[in-house]
């Protein structure tokens, strides 16, 4: 009998034995830590023989399809699962007196820095592709409605938040501002652009659980409500015929069937008198919670510091109620 068979026919008889023979039995820490380690190397020895047999038929459909190029995609997908080889585990929960896996730990990232170099002498040609910095998304591209893919870098962020201001590639280069949220409103924001509310919407892509929102970048002539409430003296209209003019928006906004949800004074624009930007003197940002009238509700988490109508709550649906609540209030200096 193998090392292989002796631990499970162990196991086999730990488990059939009856419970009045286990029970009376108590254990020491020395036999259940021994007992656990023999399961343990049993569900091993189960997945290495799957990973085995799962290799041998990668291995065979390689052969079988070396001279029957091309190869179909579905054939892949379905008699094939590549599967791919643990190189090695840095221990990062590991005391610092277990001197051994430390030590492993250090031969494997320095066995990683050789490979790397040895890669690049070995594929010379492979350009050096240019990535973001750590503090910046991975994602450099978008795609507009055309199917035309920009590329673009990063700047810097905007207000600690997932906004950022970006600088495309293209041919004529311009700046722009890119947002990631888990939830958005296209048709909203586009309504919103037609009445002259909201700054032009570039492009709106998927990124796994997020979107990824390319607009126009306003915000260098414009400022928002709430610092003017400090200092107005640079608005290019009053915080009085602001207000309006968003209360004039929205009735416009919400007679074309969508709403906002969260117009309060960080997100409302007001053009600055010294800018030579063309453009509307108001704009309304943040079309997160925006959508359909009856179809949008607030998300989780509300921001309960900012002043809310009742009913204004997690799950709750948003009316134009709630909107125009919102805007009679956009000046009071709290």
């Amino acid at each position: 009998m193998n090392a292989t068979t002796s631990r499970r026919h162990y196991l086999t008889l730990l488990t059939h034995l009856p419970s009045q023979v286990l029970t009376p039995k108590v254990l020491t820490a020395d036999e259940r830590l021994r007992t656990k380690q023999l399961m343990l190397e049993s569900q091993l020895i189960d997945v290495r023989e799957v990973v085995v047999k799962k290799d041998a038929q990668f291995t065979a459909l390689c052969q079988k399809h070396r001279h029957a190029l091309p190869l179909r995609e579905t054939d892949w997908g379905r008699e094939c699962e590549p599967s791919a080889e643990v190189v090695g585990c840095v221990p990062l929960h590991v005391h610092d007196t277990k001197l051994a896996e430390l030590e492993a730990g250090d031969r494997l990232l320095a066995a990683l820095r050789i490979a790397v170099h040895t890669l690049r002498e070995r594929y010379p040609d492979i350009a050096n592709s240019r990535r973001s910095l750590a503090h910046f998304p991975f994602r450099e591209f978008y795609v507009d409605d055309r199917g035309v893919r920009h590329e673009f870098t990063y700047l810097t962020a905007i207000d600690e938040k997932r906004v950022f201001r970006v600088e495309t590639l293209d041919t004529e280069t311009s700046r722009l501002v890119v947002k990631f949220s888990r939830q958005y409103s296209e048709a909203a924001h586009r309504a919103a652009h037609a009445l002259g509310l909201a700054p032009a919407l570039h492009a709106v892509n998927k990124v796994y659980d997020w979107y990824m929102i390319v607009m126009e970048d306003m915000p260098t002539g414009y400022t928002t409500m709430w610092d003017l409430k400090r200092e107005s003296s640079s608005a290019a209209m009053s915080l009085e015929g602001a207000q309006d003019t968003i209360k004039t928006k929205l009735a416009e906004l919400h007679r074309g069937g969508f709403v906002h949800g969260d117009v309060h004074d960080l997100n409302v624009l007001v053009r600055d008198k010294s800018t030579a930007t063309i453009g509307p003197d108001v704009l309304l940002v943040d079309w997160d919670w925006a959508g359909v009238k009856a179809e949008a509700r607030y998300p989780r988490n509300v921001n309960q510091e900012i002043a809310r109508p009742k009913g204004a709550t997690s799950g709750d649906s948003i009316t134009e109620e709630h909107d125009m609540w919102m805007a009679g209030r956009l000046i009071q200096r709290v």
